[in-house]
């Protein structure tokens, strides 16, 4: 290798053998040349390094020119640039050129304009699989392409956005192998995206280009609660399946509206709609190439064992993808053992289960999703079992994906130029209990917060935000009796107010709180909208007091645990949108998405980071709205959420320069 050699050419060099977009970097540019180069070139013979620098910059920009904007539009970027390369292929001056760099440095722009995902630095043997620059063309991407009109004419996804999930998933299907030319392989990998932030879109377009590819068995993993079960599959059966499972009449809906294309599921939407033994040994139903079948479970003993003993001796010619959702949650082993391939190594259940299934195919992958990786990143990648076979480490990729502009995360709430939505309150202290614990009264800052929901979503009313959800979190005390007592009280509260607001014989009460509601507009919302946009709101306190007493009288409470059955019923109020107090524990901690969540009373402390970090339900996207947002929370609690924060962005930053090598782990920082 030279040792001559330019700045320039160093950075060709590091672009051509990493996939960084430098400005997502907290060193410059010339920094990260010169320390990625210097661990590149040890790693790399000198034919693999020469670069012809100019030439290739040619190549790129006849690519840039050759990109059709009408197909970007119609059929996607990553569509569009493969095209665009098919059709440089034919230039003899480029004839040298590595084309699948040039692909590369095409969707790296796309990806940097259209908020998508980071896949870390690469050495040689994390190169695409060769179907991927062979076969890629002759694919017809039925499931993908449904999808993404779904995405466009439907949710009306603006075409960036879908640019963005069509470039991320690419670049985590590339590192797969095709089912149809590869007998024998395992991949796992982790895809790491804030909390809320838009995860599950993104395992739905995997899944509908991995049955696009020939994968004939989906099976989503969705962490340990039936809520949250069901709600990825009525996700999923919108988006996926195209019909409502569970059903009998099997109804055309979503993507099914589209196209329907042939896809079984044995799962239902209903809660408690999982597989079991008895289930699956009178269906008699198994995947093939033309007719898949997706499975959407909890991560459950009995379920799990289900799938194992249903598909033992008759995985032949059967290929899997895992998908683990909340992948650091009950997948992870936790037994500690010196000897992994000794007879007597007993890893935890659901971890033992996941690897049982897993090893069970010839042709499997496992691509794990969370917002929390600090466990997923530290298991042991060395470990080997002839039962279970590896643990579930991520030998193949590690994916970040990039958060988009508008996502109000742990940044927009707790770093040092936060909004200004944090509202402190000591009643973790104050909090009036029984001998036994149990609250007997409700602190004024809970009172207070019920106030600030109902005016938040008065004023979304006024926006023109009439039909849209709207919900207010409550969650202090994992006791389900705690939970109880509670939600009886706050029940109690706003049916008061309600009584107040009905009848005209209750004047004075009515004025108190119509007062409260008024101080509380004029001392908080006003300044903070202000902040917030810049701007004095629009509204004026006569226009909210006229619609008050119609939010009112729509707002419902509901206890949201194990032993209610009380359940968020976004779907079924789609066209009104549903008013609703969440009161629970465990079941609003991870996973479950509230629906146009604005305001949250949140005190039960953690010393678990990714505890804390899945508890914050209320990140995610708060378009039109976020000036209304409030979070009324504990002094200590605010404190560990900014150390969290800090310590969450030190190890995005980290997992954007971080990628598997061999047996070793390479950390850029």
């Amino acid at each position: 290798m030279a040792a001559d050699w330019t700045l320039e050419q160093k950075e060709q060099f590091v672009l051509n053998n990493t996939f960084i977009y430098f400005p997502v970097m907290k060193l410059s540019p010339v920094a990260w040349i010169e320390k990625i180069y210097s661990i590149l070139k040890d790693d790399l013979n000198t034919q693999q390094a020469e670069v012809n620098t100019e030439l290739f910059k040619k190549a790129v920009g006849a690519a840039e020119n050759l990109i059709d904007e009408d197909h970007v539009r119609k059929f996607g970027a990553v569509f569009a640039i493969n095209e665009a390369v098919e059709v440089l292929k034919s230039i003899p001056k480029f004839s040298n050129v590595d084309f699948y760099k040039v692909q590369e440095r095409m969707l790296d722009y796309y990806n940097s304009s259209n908020t998508s995902s980071n896949i870390m630095v690469k050495d040689k043997d994390s190169e695409p699989t060769s179907w991927y620059t062979s076969e890629y063309s002759n694919i017809t991407w039925k499931f993908w392409n449904r999808y993404r009109k779904y995405l466009l004419d439907t949710k009306k996804w603006d075409n960036k956005t879908v640019n963005g999930l069509d470039i991320s998933t690419e670049g985590i299907l590339r590192r797969f192998e095709h089912p149809r030319y590869k007998e024998d392989y395992d991949i796992r990998g982790l895809v790491v995206g804030e909390v809320q932030s838009g995860k599950t879109s993104n395992y739905t377009g995997l899944i509908c280009k991995s049955l696009d590819l020939g994968y004939q068995l989906i099976v989503v993993l969705t962490g340990i609660h039936d809520d949250l079960r069901s709600q990825t599959q009525i996700r999923l059966d919108e988006e996926v399946i195209g019909r409502k499972s569970g059903e009998q009449s099997k109804a055309l809906i979503g993507v099914g509206l589209i196209e329907d294309l042939p896809i079984q599921c044995l799962t239902s939407r209903d809660e408690g709609g999982d597989v079991n033994s008895n289930l699956l040994s009178r269906v008699g139903v198994y995947p093939s190439e033309s007719n898949p079948l997706i499975l959407v479970v909890k991560k459950n003993k009995f379920i799990l064992e289900a799938i194992r003993d249903y598909f033992k001796n008759k995985t032949s010619n059967i290929s899997l993808l895992m998908i683990d959702d909340e992948a650091d949650q009950a997948s992870i082993d936790t037994n500690s053992s010196e000897n992994t391939e000794s007879e007597e190594y007993n890893p935890t259940t659901i971890n033992a289960l996941i690897r049982e299934i897993l090893m069970q195919f010839n042709q499997r992958v496992y691509v794990g999703y969370t917002a929390t990786p600090f466990a997923n990143v530290l298991i042991n990648h060395e470990v080997k079992h002839d039962k279970y076979g590896p643990d579930l480490f991520p030998k193949d990729f590690i994916v970040s994906l990039v958060t988009p502009s508008n996502y109000v995360g742990p940044e927009t709430i707790f770093g040092t130029d936060g909004y200004p939505i944090l509202r402190e309150t000591r009643d973790e202290i104050e909090f009036n209990m029984t001998e036994e614990g149990l609250p007997t009264s409700l602190p004024n800052s809970l009172q207070k917060a019920v106030r600030s929901f109902i005016l938040s979503t008065a004023i979304r009313v006024l926006r023109g935000q009439t039909h849209e959800h709207n919900s207010m979190l409550v969650h202090i005390n994992r006791s389900v009796n705690f939970q109880k007592i509670l939600t009886g009280l706050v029940h109690d509260e706003l049916e008061q107010i309600k009584i107040y607001f009905k009848y005209d014989d209750n004047k004075e009460q009515k004025s108190r709180i119509i007062n409260e509601l008024k101080n509380l507009w004029e001392e908080d919302f006003i300044k903070t909208t202000e902040t917030i946009y810049g701007t004095k709101s629009e509204k004026v306190w006569n226009d909210i007091a006229q619609v008050i007493h119609e939010v009112i009288q729509r707002v419902t409470v509901q206890m949201i645990n194990g032993q209610s059955t009380d359940s968020l019923n976004y779907k079924e109020n789609v066209e009104n949108g549903l008013y609703v107090i969440a009161i629970g524990g465990d079941k609003l901690s991870r996973g479950l998405t509230l629906e146009g969540l604005t305001t949250s009373y949140y005190l039960r402390s953690s010393n678990m980071y990714d505890t804390l970090m899945q508890m914050g339900r209320w990140f995610g996207y708060r378009d039109g709205y976020v000036d209304l947002c409030r979070i009324y929370t504990s002094p200590i609690l605010i404190e560990n959420y900014r150390y969290i924060a800090k310590a969450s962005k030190e190890l995005r930053e980290n997992l954007k320069l971080m990628e598997v090598w061999g047996n070793r782990l390479l950390v850029l920082v």
